[in-house]
């Protein structure tokens, strides 16, 4: 509350305080994000943090959020996913369509809220019923807000963005109008029963 002090003494210099997955559990907590949203108020700190789900900005409330003096860069995470992923094993990903394997779709399922992943399961159990036809997104919208899931496009597409980003979901463009489809159904539905065990 009377700024960042060393030993008593008011800091001379710029403290960073760099904070990866602010939008883990843990932080998540009304206590953690009033103490990192104070820390963020210090004139002489900056505070990075970086978000992981779809719906990380959701972590900060009103009040919260007002003390944090936000530049956003958006960096979509699934080049380096793949590099990281190839260089541990051969089984996350399969060479021949730069697909996540089933290991590298379960860390991604894991990382997206239920809610997202409701919507995931919404994708393949009309792939599985259609085909590989994509699901209009008027019809997916329909099913969303029917289950409270998502009550607008906006909303829909941020359930879907590590899904999009990650490439395990397609938005395919057609006379019709938008629609979305699962790109590789059989990786997709083992890693959600894995999950689900």
């Amino acid at each position: 509350s009377g700024g960042i002090t060393t030993c008593g003494a008011p800091a001379a210099r710029w403290v960073l305080l760099c904070i990866a997955s602010a939008d883990c559990d843990a932080l998540r907590t009304p206590r953690a994000q009033e103490v990192l949203s104070r820390l963020a108020q210090q004139p002489r700190a900056w505070v990075a943090l970086t978000l992981d789900r779809p719906d990380g900005a959701r972590v900060f409330d009103a009040v919260h959020a007002r003390r944090y003096r936000f530049v956003v860069y958006r960096t979509p995470t699934y080049h380096p996913f793949v590099a990281t992923a190839a260089s541990r094993a051969p089984t996350l990903r399969t060479e021949e369509e730069g697909e996540v394997g089933v290991e590298g779709t379960l860390a991604v399922l894991q990382a997206i809220p239920p809610n997202s992943r409701q919507v995931l399961q919404l994708l393949v159990d009309h792939h599985r019923q259609w085909g590989r036809e994509g699901i209009p997104l008027a019809e997916l919208l329909r099913q969303t807000t029917q289950r409270l899931l998502a009550l607008n496009h906006a909303a829909l597409h941020q359930h879907l963005r590590e899904c999009l980003d990650h490439k395990l979901v397609v938005q395919d463009r057609a006379a019709q109008g938008e629609a979305y489809r699962v790109l590789h159904l059989s990786t997709v539905v083992e890693a959600l029963e894995r999950l689900d065990a």
